[in-house]
């Protein structure tokens, strides 16, 4: 095997006929270890999926400041070489479980294209669907590839592929950042190996985990859906997008409220969804999928690591009326901070914890809050980074996305085998109105929190006119009736 023994991947925990297996003669094998609990699930999805497109992020973003684009590409190949994480592929053949394989020389496929005096949006939109259906082989690296478009002398569209399995969103701009760095000539930042966060986690004992995540899920008899408008036989998966944000004067009464009370932006969107969700089930006790970022404190540099941190756990919450908004979610925040303390998991690995039988997934929805840096790549190198979008299918039914700004964006992600756009779009207006009315009167009880908007009620207060028996259902399903 060229020399290279179990003792070269101790992260691994590999014997040497797997060694050979793996790495063959080993001159292009920088480095081996085991997936990350998100990885893990991320990858075990891209195998057994038929939606090729599993987890595959497109980031599309005009970068200007651009006078030569063969530069910026270069630029990109730069990064790649100085970031292990960005020349990784998995491999699978003869272990029991996936492996991260950091291979070296790997050269970034970059495309280069010139839309001078083109419909540049038009030329976008048939560029990202034509991406799309190529896909990522997750044995293959690198998982990401650029195409950079002129659109005037010192503007480019960039169209970054790349697979969520390498990156979480704060090393996105991590490399954004590193890539305007190599194109103004500057020395890129020394950072930590990836590798680190693998050696905390092998050495991580679970089993006060454990503890904690059967005592936080006992007595959960399933997930929380949110009935669909029709049944589908497919894997579910969030693959079309729905964005809605709040004003920016009521995002700044809701930036108001969590300061004045102690609270983050995310617990009072996953209070909001909680209430949605109760709503909708007409149960009190509902659990769904929440995303954290992961980053050890005890790690050091984590924050400079580029790589996958975050991580998919389950959050129960139980909706009590009675309790005061404020107080409400500042427990919610408080459970939270527990959970995180144990949130180095597999979700597997949690929901077989719960009890639940086999096959029944545990979370039907997802809820994001992300928080990172987008103003990192613009800093000090003439180069500025706007239009920033980016889309990927997660193996959620719903999935919920939100991003601060003067206007608080939440991007409804929905898979429109089991929703059509226009509940869709009745869902992603009950939760702004949530968001509203949450943090409008913190001593307000929860159960006097509306889900409906001032229009929605006029109308059902009409349909109550009528004087006819209303049905046994729940009021999102009335409104629903009267809307169709």
């Amino acid at each position: 095997a060229g020399g290279r023994t179990p003792s070269d991947f101790p992260l691994a925990a590999l014997d040497q006929s797997t060694v050979d297996i793996l790495v063959g003669d080993g001159r292009a094998i920088e480095d081996v270890y085991p997936l990350t609990p998100m990885q893990g699930g991320m990858v075990f999805h891209g195998l057994s999926q038929t939606e090729q497109g599993m987890y595959v992020e497109q980031a599309t973003f005009v970068l200007d400041g651009v006078t030569d684009p063969a530069r910026l590409a270069e630029a990109w190949q730069r990064v790649v070489d100085r970031t292990p994480v960005l020349r990784t592929a998995f491999g699978w053949s003869g272990v029991e479980e996936p492996l991260q394989l950091v291979r070296h020389g790997v050269r970034l496929p970059v495309r280069q294209l010139d839309w001078t005096g083109l419909d540049a949006a038009d030329e976008l939109r048939k560029l990202v669907a034509e991406d799309r259906a190529q896909g990522l082989d997750l044995a293959v690296a690198p998982l990401m590839r650029v195409t950079l478009a002129r659109v005037s002398p010192t503007e480019v569209q960039v169209l970054w592929t790349f697979h969520h399995v390498l990156l979480d969103g704060w090393s996105v701009f991590q490399v954004l950042s590193d890539v305007c760095t190599a194109y103004a000539g500057q020395p890129l930042p020394t950072r930590p190996p990836f590798r680190d966060y693998l050696a905390w986690l092998a050495g991580h004992d679970q089993t006060d985990a454990e503890r904690f995540w059967r005592a936080a899920l006992a007595g959960v008899e399933g997930p929380t859906p949110i009935p669909g408008d029709r049944a589908s036989a497919s894997v579910p998966c969030s693959s079309e997008w729905l964005p809605v944000h709040l004003s920016e004067a009521e995002t700044a009464r809701l930036d108001a409220f969590v300061k004045r009370h102690g609270l983050t932006h995310n617990v009072v969107l996953q209070g909001a969804w909680a209430l949605l969700l109760a709503a909708y089930s007409g149960h009190d006790d509902v659990v769904f999928g929440a995303t954290a970022s992961g980053r050890p404190a005890e790690i050091a540099g984590v924050d400079e690591i580029t790589g996958i941190f975050i991580n998919t756990l389950p959050v129960r919450v139980a909706v009590d009326r009675g309790a005061g908004v404020a107080a409400w979610l500042a427990g919610l925040q408080a459970a939270q901070a527990e959970a995180r303390r144990h949130g180095h998991l597999p979700l597997a690995k949690v929901q077989g914890w719960a009890g639940l039988p086999d096959g029944v997934n545990l979370c039907e929805s997802l809820v994001v809050f992300e928080n990172y840096p987008i103003t990192a790549a613009e800093a000090g190198h003439g180069l500025t980074v706007r239009d920033l979008s980016a889309r990927e299918t997660t193996n959620f039914p719903l999935t919920v996305v939100a991003s601060p700004g003067r206007e608080l964006v939440v991007d409804f992600g929905y898979d429109p085998a089991l929703f059509d756009a226009s509940t869709t779009t009745r869902l992603a207006g009950h939760l702004l109105t949530l968001l509203r009315e949450l943090t409008a009167d913190g001593d307000r009880p929860v159960g006097a929190v509306p889900l409906l908007s001032p229009a929605e009620e006029r109308l059902l207060g009409e349909w109550a006119a009528t004087g006819a028996e209303p049905p046994s259902r729940s009021l999102p399903e009335l409104f629903a009736e009267q809307v169709r």
